[in-house]
């Protein structure tokens, strides 16, 4: 055992180093200046720091010391940071318990910390830097005085009973606080609530130690409209007065008193810190449920009422619900406006659910006819609510009453059954056709459709037919297109079209047969559907007429161009030519002489997809361009109208070459065909309906020279629907730049120069044209143009965007490239298909005497 022994040499050898010290010490050790009162049993900290070692990130080691009043010759080791033995055995088993600990702060600073003072932890301590850099320079020590003073705090509370009190009434409760101590100290006093379920206890009000006061969070708007104060009376009383106490007051109050004092330094610390006992309080918002009759068969009348015993009941709001288990039947809320849980909304429009207030401290609920499944334990809450300044309801704490048990006994044997299919799948956009059959009918049907995204969601209306044959569709659902049917007596079908992802989840048919004596019998079956999403659709077109040659550019994706064995010449051989596009001019062509024109159409999609190819004649002049001929995605050829006996005598042709190569082949060329000639392919997908739903893009390439119009079309098929347009281009390797943005309302954004460009839009029966005419064309102007289509859906409540792009590279004078568009449409989210992907080529013709 190590025993105390006197002052050692290490203080004298220290303190004779500094006397001999000349200049300024580079070293300085610092502690909090005392003396330091702190109480009986209470923590004390000390806190220690060091500056000037030439290493300020490496971690310094320290030891605390301390010498007793009855003998301060002797110095009693205590705790180091660097050595677990420091101590002596008067506190080494102390140190350790943890009763006595050394903590980090940072490198260069330690805080020394006893969980409970004893009386002999009275003295001068010494915080003391080790030195291991070798030599001494400047002050590695210092001390500071601890007294330990008795503990003299009293706290006591006038009311530990329980106390209940109805809503409005008015709680006062006194707090005593004393201390005897001979110190100059200050009292602070608060008062707590510590409600079930919470960790921490929230202050109602407190009187600070500088007499100020201050309202607990949430008790502020009572505390400036003094409906809580806190009074001191005398020297040792504080009372807690609340005028009308809310619901959310229940829980435990109690007060607390610190007591404080300041520091040499200046601080003010808590000493010492009681509670008084905790007193509970209940505040009741009575509410009371009775039924009538509490026993009854079904196709009865039950009759709930809910009563509400409470101050000023006719000055005040309330919400009134009423629940079976957990399950919210209908509630009135503060306006008197009723709501009814999905689950129950049926019974409601059959005239089977009502409920209205009858009083200001009554409301009411009828049920007829009861069913069995009504039976089992009711109850009401009620919720008060508070009107703000802008007029809305601030939804206080629910009160609930005690359980009232109900008892339905059956009357009779019901034989209805229904029966609907397993789980369903259907692709996105489809068709979901669902049936419900019935048997067993002995009265009249309803039936609702209901849906609910995940199992354990709730049930929302989607749409229900009445026992009178009258059809009602939930508001969710207006803007679909939903119908149910009835092909025969005892089968009813769901047909919602045009079905998105959110449409997946669980389908209820719920079926209620009403008999001639006014009884009602349910049955409700449900499935699961799943939608699945058709993927992303990826297709390439490109329109070459040139002799073994690819199609330039090598396009994104796991896809790649064919090579083409096309020949573009009359009898004689031609020689290889460029490629040509969309509106690069081929030479001019002699009546009778052959044109053959290769379509390469490629696709990515992961899903099972068919293509069908067609070729399509523009002639000038004409709205619309007239198919020659056209491959369909079954394989079968359909010449088009016009060229049937070209195509029955063999001079016009569709040959298919490998995987993605179309190649149109005109024996004898005639005046007619002269115009703009373009293939068009579009991509099909077969959803488990056997409904055939077209997937396409439109992708267009124009060349035009210095000062001419360009007109590119953005064409979106489908339903019309709200729609934003967005037309940009990019120019170079340079980010897109907007030109214009047409809203949904008709309003045009320009980010571009109006005089250059100008919007027109046509509107057909299936789709709709956005025309961008560019005017004057100039080197600025060339670049890659793009069509951005955004809808709203209203059916599924978001915004879904759905992105069409239309490519188009104007080419300047004395430059010809051909590049190509992989364009995706991503279907996951609830998009229309928009169009199809096009490759044009405009070819003219002369007529020449042989």
């Amino acid at each position: 055992e190590k025993s105390p022994g006197v002052r050692t040499w290490r203080n004298d050898f220290i303190c004779v180093l500094s006397l001999l010290y000349s200049g300024e010490a580079r070293v300085k050790t610092e502690a909090q200046a005392g003396p330091l009162y702190r109480v009986l049993g209470a923590p004390l900290y000390i806190t220690c720091s060091v500056s000037g070692f030439r290493s300020e990130n490496t971690d310094k080691h320290f030891e605390f010391r301390m010498t007793k009043p009855s003998n301060p010759d002797f110095e009693i080791q205590i705790i180091s940071s660097r050595e677990d033995t420091f101590g002596y055995s008067s506190h080494l088993t102390r140190v350790k318990k943890n009763e006595i600990t050394l903590k980090r702060l940072s490198p260069n600073s330690v805080r020394f910390e006893i969980k409970s003072l004893q009386k002999t932890d009275e003295g001068e301590y010494e915080c003391t830097a080790v030195n291991l850099e070798g030599a001494y320079d400047g002050e590695y020590s210092a001390k500071t005085v601890v007294k330990v003073i008795e503990d003299s705090l009293s706290v006591s509370s006038s009311a530990s009973t329980p106390l209940s009190l109805n809503e409005g009434e008015a709680l006062t409760l006194t707090c005593l606080a004393s201390s005897s101590t001979s110190q100059h100290t200050h009292l602070s006093v608060a008062w707590y609530l510590h409600k079930d379920g919470q960790e921490d206890a929230q202050p109602i009000i407190s009187l600070n130690r500088d007499f100020t006061l201050s309202p607990g969070q949430g008790f502020e708007r009572r505390y400036q409209a003094g409906l809580i104060r806190l009074d001191k009376w005398g020297e040792a009383s504080y009372s807690l007065k609340m005028a009308e106490v809310e619901p959310s007051d229940q829980g435990r109050i109690y007060c607390q008193a610190q007591e404080w004092i300041q520091d040499p330094d200046g601080s003010w610390y808590i000493i010492i810190q009681k509670n008084a006992e905790e007193m509970t309080l209940t505040v009741k918002a009575t509410v009371e449920i009775s039924a009538q009759p509490a026993a009854l068969q079904e196709g009865q009348e039950l009759m709930l009422s809910c009563n509400i015993n409470t101050q000023d009941v006719e000055k005040r709001f309330f919400s009134v619900a009423w629940l079976k288990g957990s399950v919210e039947l209908a509630r009135i809320g503060p306006t008197g406006v009723l709501t009814v849980a999905p689950e129950y909304s049926v019974r409601q429009k059959n005239g089977e659910l009502r409920a209205a207030r009858t009083g200001n401290r009554n409301y009411r609920l009828i049920l007829k006819p009861v069913r069995t499944e009504d039976q089992g334990e009711y109850i009401c809450t009620v919720w008060p609510q508070e009107r703000g300044q802008d007029d809305t309801f601030i939804e206080g704490e629910p009160k609930d009453s005690s359980p009232q048990r109900v008892s339905v006994s059956a009357t009779g044997v019901s034989k209805l059954t229904v029966k609907m299919q397993q789980a369903v799948n259907v692709a996105e956009g489809g068709g979901l056709h669902l049936s419900c059959k019935v048997d067993g009918v002995q009265g009249q049907l309803s039936v609702t459709w209901q849906h609910k995204p995940t199992p354990t969601a709730p049930f929302t209306e989607i749409i229900s037919i009445s026992q009178e044959g009258v059809t009602e569709i939930a508001e969710e659902f207006v803007s679909r297109k939903v119908k149910v049917m009835r092909p025969s007596t005892d089968n009813f079908t769901l047909a919602l079209d045009e079905v998105t992802l959110s449409d997946s989840g669980v389908y209820q048919c719920a079926v209620s047969e009403r008999k001639p004596n006014s009884k009602t019998h349910n049955q409700a079956q449900t499935t699961t559907v799943t939608v699945t999403s058709i993927g992303k659709l990826c297709l390439c077109v490109c329109v070459v007429q040139t002799m073994n040659r690819r199609c330039p550019g090598k396009p994104a994706g796991p896809y790649g161009w064919l090579q083409t064995d096309s020949i573009a010449s009359g009898s004689q051989p031609r020689s290889p030519s460029p490629p040509i596009f969309f509106n690069l001019l081929s030479p001019n062509l002699n009546e009778g002489e052959a044109l053959t024109l290769t379509c390469l159409a490629s696709s990515s999609t992961s899903q099972h997809t068919h293509l069908s190819v067609a070729w399509y004649l523009h002639k000038d002049g004409q709205e619309d361009a007239q198919p020659i001929i056209s491959l369909n995605r079954d394989f079968t050829l359909s010449p088009g109208q016009g060229f049937e006996r070209r195509y029955q005598a063999g001079l016009i042709r569709l040959d298919k070459w490998g995987e993605a190569s179309y190649s149109l082949k005109m024996a004898e060329v005639e005046p007619s065909d002269q115009g703009r000639i373009y293939c068009q392919a579009q991509e099909w997908i077969q959803d488990p309906d056997d409904t055939l739903m077209g997937v396409s893009l439109i992708s267009r390439k124009t060349r035009v020279t210095v000062g001419e119009k360009l007109e590119l079309m953005c064409r979106v098929k489908g339903p019309h629907m709200p729609v934003t347009v967005t037309w940009s281009v990019q120019r170079e390797a340079k980010t897109p730049d907007t030109i214009l943005t047409l809203s949904p309302d008709g309003t045009i954004s320009w980010s571009a120069d109006q005089n250059h460009y100008q919007l027109r839009v046509e509107s057909r029966k299936t789709e709709v044209m956005y025309y961008l005419l560019v005017i004057g064309t100039s080197h600025r102007e060339g670049g890659s143009y793009q069509c951005n289509v955004s809808v709203l859906l209203k059916n599924v409540h978001k915004e879904l965007e759905a992105s069409n792009q239309l490519s188009v590279i104007v080419i300047n004078p004395g430059t010809a490239s051909c590049s190509h568009l992989g364009a995706s449409l991503n279907r996951k989210s609830h998009f229309f298909p928009v169009s199809s992907e096009n490759n044009e080529n405009v070819v003219s013709f002369s007529s020449k005497q042989a």
